[in-house]
This record gives structure tokens, C-alpha cells and sequence, in this order.
């Protein structure tokens, strides 16, 4: 059954643009700490009303590659959900060779009130454990190739008997995956961090088997491409179109929606491609909105 969602909202989430000095009380030029701290606050419907915090340091390897960033964030919410993660994600070589690593865990809790399109109430605790690995390297212009690795543990139950006995029903309880894949991606942004203009294109697929330590055997693909049109006094229209499609993959490696307003896992299946725009107004000096 192919089912479309179409969702409308308006919400500014505010970023804060640092620059790369600031002077002193003399008038000269001071360099920035390469620390960064900051608070995460924020409200989802998958996650709750969060609050957390991000340490990261910032290094930049040479003049023609972007900042890379090492960094740790932590978070907890009022559905008593909670996350640590832990990333790397570096531009090096004059941009020739971009890694990104990193290690995520976590427990979300959740309540949703039309469960997979049943019109029963379900309460579900989702415990996930993820490794991630990509590395890419610049084969023409702007286009990037390379390989990613991804391993997870991942497991849903639920928090009251109905609510198990429906996930077990439909068979969705989580499991065991690893996987190897190939990525091809194209940037053309002006930045990777807060982009203006230009594009962005990353193309992948990821091939879990049982051969590799998995519960199943199964191939995701994924297709993301983001497009910046900057118009006016920093203003910006962003747009992006996402897509996920699964070949004999099991219910709990189906495809999700990942929108604004949208819990995350209310509905599932096999594909799913979503479309989204959005204007970021800029306010004044650093001060802006930004998500995709």
C-alpha cells in the first residue's frame, strides 16, 4: 500500500555564525579557541523536549579544505529518552579526502496514537547501538567516491502487554545489522557548514548479510540531494528531496519519513521519498535560521 503525507509547518530554529577572528582591545586580530561548547535544545516528536550539550574541537588541516570537527553531544528529553554520540567528520589533502566516523547510543521512548496506520495506541522503548564509518576522495570537480561500513544494534519492545504483543504480531523487534556500501557524492556549496548556495548530491547503498555478523541479509539504497538559492539580504531557500528503498529487507529495516512535526517510525515500509522546502531568514549580523 503506497501512502503520501503531505505536512506544513512553520518553525525557526536559530544558529549563531561564528567568524573566524575577532580583535581585541587593541583593534588586532585574535584567533578564536579551536574548542567549541555549546547547549542543544530542542522539541521533536520522536525524541521530546531535549536538553543536552555539544563539545567538539575544530581543526582546519590546510587552506583549501573546510574546518573538520571532532566533537562529542549529549542529550536527554522528558519522554526520558536519551543519546550520546560521538563524531569525526574531517576534510583533509586540500579537499581531496573527506572521513567521517563516528559511534551513537541510545534509548527513545515513544507513544504513538495511529501505529503503523492500525488506529491502536502504542507505547515502544527503541535501544539502539550504531558504528559508522565513511571515507571519500575526489575523483573529478566535485565529485567524491569511496566506501562506508555500518553496524548496528538495534532493539524495539514495548512498554505495556498490548503494545509487545502487536510488535512481535507484525515482527518488529529489531535486530543485528552490518553492512558495507559504496558512496558517490557531489558539493558544490559555497559551505559545508552553513551553505548559501550551490548543491548537494550523495548517492549510496548499503549491503547487510548474515555473512557479516547480521540477523539478515537485505540492501538499502539512499539518494539526498539539497539545492541553495540565496536571494535578498542573507536570505536563503533551501530545498531537499530524500529517498530510502529496501529490497527483502525485514520490518525493522524498513523505510521512515524524517520531516518536521513528523514522528519518526509512525509509519513504515519497504520505500519512502519525502520532499521538503524551507526559507532561512537572516535576522541580523550572526544571527540566522537553518536546517536542511
Amino acid at each position: 500500500m503506497r501512502r503520501f503525507i503531505l505536512i506544513y509547518s512553520i518553525i525557526f530554529p536559530f544558529t549563531v555564525r561564528a567568524d573566524a577572528s575577532l580583535p581585541d582591545a587593541t583593534g588586532t586580530d585574535k584567533s578564536e579557541s579551536p574548542w567549541l561548547v555549546t547547549p542543544l535544545v530542542s522539541s521533536a516528536p520522536k525524541f521530546g523536549t531535549s536538553l543536552g550539550a555539544l563539545g567538539a574541537y575544530l581543526k582546519k588541516f590546510d587552506d583549501n579544505s573546510p574546518t573538520s570537527m571532532f566533537g562529542t553531544a549529549v542529550s536527554y528529553s522528558n519522554t526520558e529518552s536519551a543519546f550520546i554520540a560521538v563524531i569525526a567528520n574531517t576534510y583533509f589533502d586540500n579537499d581531496k579526502q573527506r572521513l567521517v566516523a563516528g559511534a551513537i547510543g541510545g534509548e527513545i521512548n515513544n507513544e504513538y496514537s495511529d501505529f503503523l496506520g492500525t488506529g491502536y495506541t502504542v507505547k515502544t522503548t527503541d535501544n539502539i547501538h550504531a558504528v559508522f564509518v565513511r571515507y571519500l576522495y575526489r575523483v573529478s570537480n566535485n565529485w567524491f567516491l569511496g566506501p562506508q561500513v555500518l553496524s548496528t544494534n538495534y532493539a524495539i519492545s514495548g512498554n505495556d502487554w498490548f503494545s509487545q504483543e502487536l510488535l512481535a504480531r507484525i515482527g518488529l523487534t529489531g535486530f543485528d545489522s552490518n553492512g558495507i556500501g559504496l558512496v558517490a557524492q557531489r558539493d558544490t556549496r559555497d559551505n559545508q557548514n552553513s551553505p548559501a548556495k550551490g548543491s548537494f548530491l550523495n548517492m549510496n547503498n548499503i549491503a547487510y548479510r548474515e555473512s557479516f555478523g547480521g540477523d539478515y541479509s537485505f540492501d538499502a539504497y539512499a539518494l539526498s540531494f539539497r539545492k541553495y538559492f540565496p536571494h535578498g539580504m542573507g536570505h536563503v531557500l533551501a530545498a531537499r528531496i530524500d529517498g530510502r528503498w529496501t529490497d527483502d529487507a525485514p520490518v525493522g529495516g524498513y523505510s521512515s519519513v524524517r520531516l518536521r512535526g513528523y514522528t519518526f517510525g509512525q509509519y513504515l515500509a519497504p520505500n519512502a521519498t519525502l520532499l521538503e522546502v524551507e526559507e532561512r531568514y537572516h535576522i541580523k549580523g550572526r544571527w540566522g535560521q537553518q536546517r536542511l
